[in-house]
């Protein structure tokens, strides 16, 4: 059969459905054709019902809609996951370096220039960069759970 100027030789139908068919042509591969390009020979063969072919890609976009939907929850949800993990762990870290500032607070009272009162303004800078960085986390957290009620 020819179709826009092109001959096809040895075309086998692969797939049918209301909207289209699949061809596995020798010289050319796969090629999907709307049944309403068909040419007369196959139209006879795969004939065009266009209320069955809306309904078919309707009901198809749907299912791929619904697909995306899956995959973004999915997402979101290892996101979520992600970032609470992350926040137990700087949470983790930022007890430990509580402790040893209550240490070297100890250890360095009285002694204004002592080791102890310079790894203690050391830590406390670090607590302070550590803070930040779990409140950026909490804000990212709290956008991936604002963007979860978008997918139930």
């Amino acid at each position: 059969f020819t179709l826009k100027n092109v001959r096809y030789t040895n075309a086998i139908v692969v797939e049918a459905n209301p909207a289209d068919v699949l061809l596995r042509l020798d010289d050319f591969g796969f090629q999907r054709i709307k049944r309403q390009s068909l040419p007369p020979e196959l139209q006879a063969r795969f004939p065009y019902d266009p209320v069955k072919a809306e309904e078919y890609e309707s009901e198809k976009a749907k299912k791929e809609r619904e697909q995306r939907r899956q995959q973004t929850r999915e997402w979101l949800l290892r996101q979520e996951r992600a970032l609470l993990q992350q926040i137990e762990a700087r949470e983790g870290e930022r007890r430990n370096l509580r402790r040893e500032l209550a240490v070297r607070n100890k250890n360095a009272r009285g002694r204004p220039r002592s080791a102890d009162r310079a790894a203690a303004n050391q830590l406390r800078l670090r607590l302070l960069e550590m803070d930040r960085h779990i409140e950026q986390l909490k804000k990212q957290l709290k956008s991936v759970r604002a963007q979860q009620i978008q997918y139930p």
